[in-house]
């Protein structure tokens, strides 16, 4: 079929002006019909589309003649059809002229749909074209809502490839929200204190280990600062790990003194050469703050042990009575 040449008259007015356009490969016996009515996209002038676009900032908004054009290479017709003073009007003609050319069954036609198919890209019924329903929020949540649901690993790449190129924005962002929610941060890192507290403390452990092995004096002296200013705390501590670990302690010790006898003995003898002023008197203090209690004692041990009572004894008066024998010799002697 032979495409008439019925181009509109010359418009250089530079206001918004919605049209219709043909575009072909004449060898291929390839058409497209298709309509212009953005007030923004790609337009060559301030106030919106205009005939002037065309193929100059504008090449149809059309995949199938992008692929086309990449496959066969520029359409050697490009025609406007007719000029219109709304997007309304500019639609409307459209559908009725891809209707009366029955673009859908024809193969010369790579439009893809007139209003007996699918709304691709065509008819007001379409509600991709309805002016001013593309600025709506309602229709643009619902589109970004339909296209999470279809497309959640595109959404998933596309988020980690900003999150690898925006890392400084992402904490800024993450600051600005600490100090703006400090309520719901605390409420935060609360619930995940109680939900994960296990991993808590064995993070705690590894980061202490770390720092002791590193600054081990720094260590030692932190850890004495916080004894200083929390003594019933240490002391809790203290009796809670005696408690604990009772029988462990107490097996290291007996194995201790085994391995170290005379270690032990040695360090005691050179201990109460050194403080043996010390010792006394502390004894002795004991013993007049505690007579009571040692009172008590004593009588429980002889109570309980007959035996080693009598033998105490024995040897007792066996000392008193040399002491006393030798007292007489000497007095003798004299």
């Amino acid at each position: 079929m032979k495409i008439s040449d019925n181009n509109m008259k010359d418009n250089k007015e530079t206001v918004f002006t919605p049209y219709t356009y043909l575009i072909g490969w004449s060898k291929l016996n390839k058409w497209y019909y298709g309509v212009r009515y953005a007030t923004k996209t790609k337009c060559l002038y301030e106030s919106g589309c205009h005939p002037d676009d065309l193929w100059k900032t504008y090449h149809t908004s059309s995949d199938v003649v992008t692929a086309f054009r990449e496959e066969h290479g520029e359409p050697d017709v490009i025609q406007i059809r007719k000029a219109f003073s709304n997007a309304e009007d500019a639609v409307d003609w459209e559908l009725k002229v891809l209707q009366r050319m029955d673009v859908v069954t024809q193969d010369k036609w790579i439009n893809g749909t007139d209003i007996s198919g699918p709304p691709i890209r065509c008819g007001k019924d379409n509600p991709n074209y309805i002016h001013g329903r593309t600025n709506d929020p309602e229709y643009q949540r619902e589109r970004s809502q339909k296209y999470r649901e279809t497309h959640p690993e595109r959404i998933q790449e596309s988020h980690r490839k900003w999150r690898e190129n925006n890392p400084e924005k992402i904490r800024e962002r993450v600051l600005k929200w600490r100090k703006e929610n400090p309520e719901k941060v605390r409420e935060i890192r609360q619930r995940y204190r109680e939900n994960n507290i296990e991993k808590i403390r064995e993070r705690e452990r590894k980061s202490s280990q770390k720092r002791r092995k590193e600054n081990p004096e720094k260590k030692r002296e932190a850890d004495r600062k916080w004894r200083e200013n929390n003594l019933e705390k240490a002391r809790e501590i203290s009796r809670k790990s005696h408690q604990k670990n009772r029988k462990k302690r107490l097996e290291q010790q007996r194995k201790y003194r085994e391995e170290n006898r005379e270690k032990i003995r040695e360090a005691g003898r050179k201990y109460r050469e050194e403080n043996r002023e010390k010792i006394r008197e502390k004894s002795r203090k004991y013993h007049e703050e505690n007579q009571e209690k040692i009172r008590e004692r004593v009588l429980k041990w002889q109570k309980n042990n007959p035996e080693k009572r009598r033998e105490k004894d024995r040897r007792y008066r066996a000392k008193k009575k040399l002491e006393k024998s030798l007292q007489t010799v000497s007095n003798s002697i004299v």
